[in-house]
């Protein structure tokens, strides 16, 4: 007989939920060890579409501590009445201007940031915290980058989760914040990047970067393998959304699509 609520418990954080669920069993640990594709814009803000393939990693050791491709390391310092709070870090990749990536697979290389120059590789570090209920988890992550975009950001989810029979499903809002250093390291134009570019000079101030909502679905197959996927749509706020970059070479509207394939290990 597969154990699918013990699957599920350490399957969350591909359902874009990142939190402990006391409630479900005791807490043990797990690994995920599989393959990502993920068709979605070159950047954000672009009107290009690419298909990207990463390995997909889930780690979550004791319900305390969590590595994941997409929310990072996080350390579970705090757990109390389904909250959980400590410190979390996330690598943001370089925006490269001629548009590739390693990881790209598909789709033409967008052209759009000629001229910007490169936005290193960032570290993000700061801190989390999460609620975990029987149906509903979120959590907001406020960290400091260091490196390519040294901006402060502050990352919000809310997720109701349920099932219908072995199918397990997620659907939610989220939105990301930034200040003004963040928002004009990936948005903004200085007088150097327009005359290299040809696009207008662009500064804006700290506020809202994207709002969206995202629906998530997963389904073990077998004792140890199962597969997930989602549907995500953004809206870029006036601040990045009034971009020379995104106005004159981009979209406002973005949409993500993913699905992955893993193998999952208890220890």
């Amino acid at each position: 007989m597969i154990n699918y609520k013990k699957i599920i418990l350490a399957s969350c954080m591909l359902l874009g939920i990142t939190g402990v669920n006391a409630q479900t069993a005791e807490p043990e640990s797990s690994l995920q060890l599989g393959v990502n594709s993920l068709y979605m814009p070159a950047f954000v803000g672009s009107k290009d579409y690419n298909v990207f393939l990463l390995p997909d990693y889930n780690l979550n050791y004791q319900d305390t501590f969590f590595l994941t491709v997409e929310d990072g390391a996080r350390y579970a310092l705090i757990k109390k009445s389904g909250w959980s709070f400590g410190p979390v870090a996330e690598v943001a990749m370089a925006r490269n201007e001629d548009g590739d990536s390693i990881f790209r697979v598909g789709g033409p290389k967008t052209t759009a940031l000629a001229g910007l120059g490169n936005v290193n590789t960032t570290l993000n570090v700061g801190g989390f915290a999460s609620y975990d209920a029987k149906h509903i988890k979120g959590k907001v992550d406020l960290m400091q980058g260091i490196g390519g975009a040294p901006g402060v950001v502050t990352d919000m989810k809310v997720n109701y989760v349920n099932n219908i029979g072995y199918f397990y499903y997620a659907i939610g809002p989220k939105a990301l914040f930034g200040n003004g250093q963040y928002l004009n390291d990936y948005w903004g134009i200085n007088n150097q990047q327009a005359i290299n570019s040809g696009l207008p000079t662009y500064h804006t101030n700290s506020g809202l970067v994207f709002y969206g909502v995202r629906a998530s679905g997963l389904m073990p197959i077998s004792k140890t393998m199962l597969i997930a996927g989602f549907v995500e749509y953004d809206r870029l706020a006036p601040q990045v959304a009034n971009s020379p970059l995104v106005q004159q070479r981009g979209s406002a509207n973005q949409l993500s699509v993913d699905l992955s394939w893993d193998y999952y290990f208890k220890f």
